[in-house]
C-alpha cells in the first residue's frame, strides 16, 4: 500500500510540474485565442498531508494533456500568421481555390475591407500600357504576387489576402482601378480572359 501511495505521490508531483511549465509558456503569447482556456484546476491538488487519489492523478493528466493540446495549436497559429505576414511570395498560377478561403488566421491577422472586384490583366500593351512589365512600385510584375489597387484603398506595398485566391502584395495601380476593385497580375491574356470578373472578400494583412 505504501508503495502505491508513494507511485500516485510521484506521478501528481511531475505532472504538477509540467502543468505550471506548460502554463507559464503559453502565457507568453499575447493574444487571447493562443492563451490556454484554463489553467490546471487546483482541485486536483493534494491538500498538505492528504493521499493523492486516482480521481485527483487522472484529473490532472486531463489537464495536461488539455493543456498541451493547446499549446500545439497556439504555435501552429503563430507559425501561419508569421508565414502570412512575412513569407516571400513565389510564382504561382492564380486561380479560385476553396483551399485559399480565408480562415481563422487570416481573420485575425487581417483587417476586413469589404468585398471587391476582380478583375485580370497581363503584361502586353494591351493591357499594362507597356510590355515591360514593371510596376508603378518599380517592381517586375509576377503571378501570385503582384496586384494593382487604388492606392487611396490600399497602400502600396501592403500585402493583401483575397479570399479564394490567397496572399499578394499591392504594388501596381491602374486608371480603371478605383475604390474596392482590384487587378490581379496573370502571364497570360488568354487566362485574363478565361477568368473573367470575380468578386472576393479581401482582407488587408499589413
Amino acid at each position: 500500500m505504501h508503495q502505491i501511495i508513494k507511485k500516485y505521490s510521484r506521478r501528481v508531483f511531475l505532472t504538477m510540474a509540467a502543468c505550471l511549465s506548460l502554463t507559464m509558456s503559453a502565457l507568453a503569447f499575447d493574444t487571447p485565442e493562443n492563451q490556454p482556456a484554463a489553467l490546471l484546476s487546483v482541485s486536483a491538488a493534494p491538500a498538505s498531508g492528504s493521499v493523492p487519489t486516482s480521481a485527483a492523478v487522472f484529473a490532472a493528466e486531463q489537464n495536461l494533456a488539455k493543456m498541451q493540446e493547446q499549446q500545439a495549436r497556439a504555435l501552429a497559429f503563430s507559425e501561419q500568421m508569421n508565414s502570412l505576414l512575412n513569407a516571400p511570395l513565389s510564382k504561382r498560377t492564380v486561380a479560385f481555390s476553396s483551399d485559399l478561403a480565408a480562415n481563422d488566421v487570416v481573420r485575425s491577422a487581417g483587417r476586413r475591407l469589404g468585398n471587391f472586384k476582380l478583375t485580370f490583366y497581363c503584361p502586353c500593351v494591351r493591357c499594362n500600357g507597356r510590355s515591360d512589365g514593371l510596376t508603378r512600385s518599380g517592381t517586375i510584375a509576377q503571378e501570385g504576387r503582384t496586384i494593382a489597387v487604388d492606392p487611396k484603398v490600399i497602400p502600396l506595398g501592403s500585402r493583401v489576402y483575397i479570399d479564394g485566391y490567397g496572399v499578394f502584395i499591392a504594388e501596381d495601380t491602374g486608371g480603371a482601378i478605383k475604390s474596392q476593385k482590384i487587378d490581379v497580375f496573370l502571364d497570360s491574356h488568354s487566362r485574363c480572359f478565361e477568368n473573367g470578373i470575380a468578386h472576393a472578400d479581401v482582407y488587408l494583412l499589413g
